[in-house]
């Protein structure tokens, strides 16, 4: 596969912040699209069926006695990614990326003794975490204008960037999980490369005669992502990339629909209320409601959970702040009165959430702050209520991750991470 693409035209391993932007210009050219689709159409080709699949697990078995995923191989590849992490955008950032690490983390505890494949578990670790990486190159909500769009591209940067750190084989297992993360149902038809068309991924989970699960990288990878999409962590996630969005402009997919990201939008994205039924596009609060209907078990997003109890761990918890959020919104008793004060405590929260860089964070924001007066006090005041709350479930989550992940074999990666989000 890695021989029917020339990776020398392409300037992945050049750690300067300023040739990231040169990978940019080259990704979204036609050029660049052609060889990222052709790259991608080959790891399907190999790896997007039952025997692909398996195939490439045993020989990426083979590869963990000289090449493991330990603690140091995490490190090392953080490190190599670092440039890419410091320019992941508002909502798809560094915060997004270390907590899909630390359920990524947690997921792999869980699945050593259930996994057909060690190297499996490692991929879906690995994928898990850095399956946003391509949102440093390419924005997130122009995946309907790209054959290659942020899944792809991050797939490509992980394969090409992990060179020499893990087998060539785990390499595949986890860039394919990335490029399928996004789980869309139906094929999409994009503008670049023309005429092309992304269709769905292979993801097939089960179990082997031995009671074993395989095909769980892509599981877990998506199960991360998840897990950060739930509860009151998607309100930073899905504001603050909302108004980033706005600066590069583009579509998200929202309820089966395509909705324009622009200050309309963003107007109703921060309008603190659910309506029955709701509408497009969809309020954060609603964008809540649905992921945690979409729990129940009945639907292609959530019907293999039961294959994964720690991940349901997590969501209780989510889900049980949802619901306290919800009380503390509409708790009318308590209204909270705009000032300065109250203004920097929001501020400071979706900040300490993001981590994205401060510069293009305070760019974003200003786009918050365009919005902000054009909500009523009473909405402003349920936002208050809801974000002192958010703020507390927020350190509660990290709390969860802390004890989960005290007695892994990645428990320090954990620490410094779980620290570095605290602060």
């Amino acid at each position: 596969m890695s021989e029917k693409i020339n990776i020398s035209e392409v300037p992945v391993n050049i750690p300067e912040a300023e040739k990231v932007q040169s990978l940019r210009e080259f990704v979204t050219s036609n050029e660049g699209q052609e060889k990222l689709v052709n790259f991608v159409e080959n790891l399907k080709s190999e790896l997007g069926n039952k025997e692909g699949w398996i195939s490439t697990c045993q020989k990426a078995e083979q590869e963990l006695e000289n090449m493991p995923i330990n603690e140091q191989t995490v490190e090392c590849i953080n490190q190599n990614f670092k440039i890419y992490i410091d320019q992941m955008p508002p909502g798809h950032d560094k915060g997004h990326y270390s907590r899909d690490l630390l359920t990524s983390i947690v997921l792999a505890d869980s699945l050593q003794d259930k996994a057909a494949f060690k190297s499996e578990v490692g991929a879906g670790l690995l994928a898990g975490a850095f399956h946003d990486i391509g949102t440093s190159i390419i924005p997130r909500y122009q995946d309907n204008k790209y054959g290659a769009g942020h899944g792809e591209t991050g797939a490509f940067l992980f394969y090409q960037t992990t060179e020499g750190l893990i087998g060539e084989n785990t390499r595949k297992l986890a860039a394919y999980s990335i490029a399928a993360h996004a789980h869309y149902l139906k094929p999409i038809e994009v503008q670049i490369p023309q005429g092309y068309k992304k269709d769905k991924y292979w993801d097939e989970t089960w179990k082997d005669e031995n009671d074993k699960l395989n095909g769980i990288a892509i599981q877990m990878t998506r199960r991360s992502d998840r897990a950060d999409t739930n509860g009151v962590t998607l309100i930073f996630r899905h504001i603050n990339s909302r108004i980033d969005s706005i600066e590069e402009g583009g579509q998200d997919l929202s309820g089966g629909e395509w909705v324009n990201l622009n200050h309309d939008s963003l107007l109703q994205t921060i309008n603190p209320i659910i309506r029955d039924p709701i509408e497009n596009p969809p309020t954060t609060l609603e964008h809540i409601l649905r992921f945690a209907k979409s729990n129940d078990g009945k639907n292609v997003y959530s019907e293999k959970d039961y294959l994964f109890p720690a991940f349901q761990e997590i969501l209780a918890l989510k889900l049980s702040q949802f619901e306290n959020l919800i009380g503390k919104m509409d708790d009318s008793s308590d209204f909270i009165t705009e000032s300065p004060e109250n203004n920097k405590f929001i501020h400071d929260l979706f900040y300490k959430a993001s981590k994205s860089d401060p510069q293009r964070f305070e760019k974003a924001w200003s786009n918050f702050q365009d919005i902000w007066p054009e909500l009523s006090q009473e909405a402003k005041s349920r936002w208050y209520n809801g974000l002192k709350y958010s703020e507390t479930a927020y350190n509660e989550i990290l709390s969860f991750y802390e004890n989960k992940t005290k007695d892994s074999e990645f428990a320090d990666v954990a620490k410094k991470t779980i620290d570095d989000l605290r602060a």
